[in-house]
């Protein structure tokens, strides 16, 4: 056993700074889950002219707040920058245990391309103000076409 020494008896522990660490890469597989929210709704007692009423929801992605915006920005970083098309996220998802129609997928990356139009256009405003527009690190030669005075 480590905590005593056949020749001195019982050992005494040093503190966290002196013990030996690794550090080990883990995988986890991706995962899908369903967050179930609940929302109070209240009554006016005596005065059913009053109603039912129930807090403001949040704005969501796509109607009834089926999907939130961690699934969209999934799919759109799968199919634009990792170019999975959507019947491979349908097999990737299936494994996880959500196996979306690809009309589903598609409303989803439609909705969020509505969602953040204001914010594109603003950028891309943004950079059109600019007379030189870079884009990666691929070398560009430029080509002025404008005369310059002789001299």
């Amino acid at each position: 056993m480590i905590r005593t020494s056949c020749e001195h008896g019982e050992r005494k522990l040093l503190d966290e700074k002196h013990w030996d660490k690794t550090e080990t890469l883990e995988y986890t597989p991706p995962q899908v889950f369903v967050l179930v929210r609940m929302y109070p709704k209240y009554v006016c007692p005596n005065h059913p002219e009053c109603g039912v009423v129930s807090a403001d929801r949040p704005n969501s992605l796509v109607a009834g707040d089926k999907y939130a915006p961690s699934v969209a920005a999934q799919i759109i970083t799968a199919e634009y920058v990792h170019h999975l098309p959507l019947y491979r996220q349908q097999n990737i998802f299936a494994g996880c245990g959500w196996e979306p129609q690809r009309s589903t997928q598609w409303n989803i990356v439609r909705n969020a391309a509505d969602l953040i139009a204001p914010l594109v256009e603003h950028y891309r405003q943004v950079a059109l103000r600019d007379s030189v527009l870079g884009v990666d690190d691929t070398r560009v030669t430029m080509v002025i076409t404008e005369l310059l005075p002789a001299g």
